[in-house]
């Protein structure tokens, strides 16, 4: 198991960091149930489980636990990722091997160290690894085994998606669920936490709650988009008569009485009807 080495002034930098990349890369980013998210902060340490299909959920973890809510945050990563990326050891990862049953245990242990206050955020992603956005839900227990080993913890189940739109750029939708205390079976509570982050995302897809507009919207088309309009315009304003000109001088094929029948007996492809 690889500890944290969180340096609290290298996590505000790096948030801010992970805030304009997600400014830059998405349209808009829609939040709802944050309420849940703040009064579970207040009341104790929290764990936030959440679905995993995308490299932009850790942005969006500590973007939300530091930027929006102030948090001081942790997450339990694979040792091999946290090895490549040892920068995410300083803003809260902590590593696990999940083929070894000791390491797994260790990282247990260590996560209930962590969740020992309130305005501490352990963030978890139990299908322990990148799936389909459109894939069942199959969560693995640790999760619930850490919830069963802290009383005072606050769980708060969260759905993240990424959908395309009427926009070059995606857009992020976010929900929280209400704090829930898991069943002390671990069984159990692993599939209410499966199913709590399920209504989640079918909050989402329903848009059944009032979302919330937390950054972008704006009509503005991308950088590229908008070099690529001027030298468009550029193009049309400068030589604009010379290729209508050119286009007016192109020769017309004229088709003889055989082409013509031959023509309007072919299909829409070509092909004979």
């Amino acid at each position: 198991m690889i500890r944290s080495h969180r340096w609290p002034a290298f996590a505000r930098w790096f948030a801010r960091a992970c805030e304009r990349r997600l400014h830059a890369a998405f349209h808009e980013g829609w939040l709802a149930g944050l309420e849940h998210l703040r009064e579970a902060a207040a009341a104790g340490p929290v764990l936030i489980v959440a679905n995993h299909h995308a490299w932009w959920d850790a942005v969006v973890a500590l973007w939300l636990s530091q930027r929006v809510l102030a948090l001081e945050a942790f997450a339990l990563m694979e040792s091999a990722q946290l090895q490549r990326l040892r920068f995410f050891g300083l803003v809260g990862g902590f590593g696990v091997d999940r083929s070894a049953p000791r390491d797994g245990a260790l990282a247990l242990r260590y996560a209930t160290t962590l969740l020992d206050r309130p305005g501490r955020v352990l963030w978890l992603f139990p299908e322990g690894a990148i799936v389909s956005s459109r894939a069942p839900l199959r969560f693995e227990p640790g999760a619930a085994a850490i919830a069963a080993r802290v009383p005072a913890l606050q769980v708060v189940p969260l759905g993240l998606r990424y959908e395309p739109g009427d926009h070059e750029r995606p857009s992020l939708w976010l929900c929280c669920g209400p704090p829930l205390r898991p069943d002390a079976d671990v069984a159990t509570a692993t599939a209410q936490l499966q199913q709590a982050v399920a209504a989640c995302l079918d909050d989402i897809d329903g848009r059944t709650l009032a979302f919330t507009r937390s950054f972008g919207g704006e009509a503005r088309p991308g950088l590229a988009t908008r070099l690529l309009d001027r030298f468009a315009g550029w193009i049309i304003a400068r030589f604009g008569s010379r290729l209508q000109a050119a286009i007016a001088a192109q020769p017309q094929a004229v088709l003889g009485p055989a082409e013509l029948s031959d023509h309007r007996r072919a299909g829409p492809r070509g092909e004979q009807q």
